[in-house]
């Protein structure tokens, strides 16, 4: 991009910036402060504050219907939420564009050692959204990751001489999660790694893009991830009861390994994109490099 491009990208955002501060919050743009957020992904994410009033305004990245992202099931979800003080209080949202309004949640980064001593309480946030009613919409990271390849594979991006074992294991773990039944299907964030955690006095969950209905089990293991094995287990117990919890130990590392498929292929689709402090080439390697560990 050439730096008179760059620069009308720029004006356009600005501009677009503006017309949500004016026509959205209905704030005087010259009066509002606006502080660009750096740990944006997917999208660019700004804090907006006139006067003792503060906004989170998101502007969606292009091109997220590639990366299973669905604005509809995102709206859908963050009005299911509402008054619960799970998520941020939504303001305004275009389904079609992907941008969006939500109030400023003042709150600290809670890191994944402190998660996993608080496993009680991430258990009860869990269970209280799995347990709303359903949205119309659904999510599934074997569909997602069968896309993703698709779309990898026209683009020419690297992937793994494993790949198709892998998506042997992959199979084998889809017919398995279909055959545990309905009991742990339920409206899911689909996202929860720790850095989508806030705490303000309570534990809120951030960045709801992948909501929609699905298997509760993907939530926990995309916490679980990156847990000790005795974290997973409390995680487990706290969740389905000290009975339940270790029968579902299997289940758990196995979804763990979906979510490490559906993240491997994520940063395969973001390879060539610039980014400060992501190598997305590495990060997928690296992925991929401990599913075939698993085989």
């Amino acid at each position: 991009m050439t730096s008179e491009e760059n620069q009308g990208h720029e004006t356009e955002v600005e501009a677009l910036i503006r017309r949500l501060i004016e026509t959205e919050l209905r704030w005087p743009f010259e009066d509002t402060v606006i502080e660009f957020q750096e740990n944006g992904l997917t999208n660019s994410n700004y804090i907006v504050a006139h006067g003792e009033r503060r906004g989170a305004i998101r502007i969606s990245g292009s091109h997220t219907d590639q990366l299973g992202i669905n604005r509809y099931a995102e709206e859908a979800a963050l009005r299911a939420l509402d008054g619960l003080s799970i998520a941020p209080e939504l303001l305004y949202f275009d389904p079609v564009r992907g941008h969006m309004i939500t109030r400023f949640v003042e709150g600290r980064q809670v890191e994944q050692p402190e998660l996993a001593r608080r496993a009680e309480e991430v258990a009860a946030l869990f269970k209280l959204y799995h347990s709303l009613p359903p949205v119309e919409y659904e999510f599934s990271p074997y569909r997602d990751i069968e896309n993703r390849i698709g779309i990898a594979r026209s683009r020419n991006l690297p992937l793994p001489d494993s790949l198709d074992k892998l998506l042997d294991k992959l199979a084998s773990i889809k017919t398995s999660r279909e055959q545990a039944g309905e009991r742990f299907r339920g409206m899911c964030h689909n996202d929860p790694f720790p850095n989508n955690f806030l705490d303000d006095g309570s534990l809120r969950l951030l960045d709801w893009e992948y909501a929609g209905m699905g298997d509760v089990m993907f939530d926990l293991a995309c916490l679980a991830w990156g847990y000790r094995r005795e974290d997973r287990d409390r995680l487990l117990a706290c969740y389905f009861g000290d009975e339940e919890g270790p029968r579902q130990r299997g289940a758990l590392e196995d979804v763990i390994y979906v979510v490490q498929f559906w993240n491997a292929m994520w940063a395969t689709l973001q390879i060539g994109t610039s980014h400060p402090t992501f190598n997305y080439a590495e990060m997928a390697g690296q992925m991929f490099g401990g599913m075939e560990q698993q085989l």
